[in-house]
């Protein structure tokens, strides 16, 4: 998924290609605890509801703002793109 590539390149700041069956190939060795590290950053973000700690989420669209949507306690933020 692009919107995953492009929060890794920027987070990473190194030289990747996403290949075509959505797997990304690092240019040189990444240290696995700073990849873990924003993985997390990334779930926390964008996957896991910040009020209840649910995953049962959805991106969404609300005023035209990037959204994260709880299906479980139907709460909103707005996400930084």
């Amino acid at each position: 998924d692009k919107i995953v590539f492009d929060y890794f390149k920027n987070e990473l700041r190194e030289e990747m290609n996403l290949l075509g069956d959505n797997k990304i190939r690092f240019r040189r060795d990444v240290d696995g605890h700073k990849l873990q590290e924003i993985i997390k950053k990334y779930v926390k973000k964008y996957v896991r509801c910040s009020l209840c700690g649910s995953w049962n989420t959805e991106s969404v669209k609300v005023n035209n703002l990037n959204s994260l949507k709880c299906l479980d306690c139907n709460s909103t933020k707005a996400i930084a793109d």
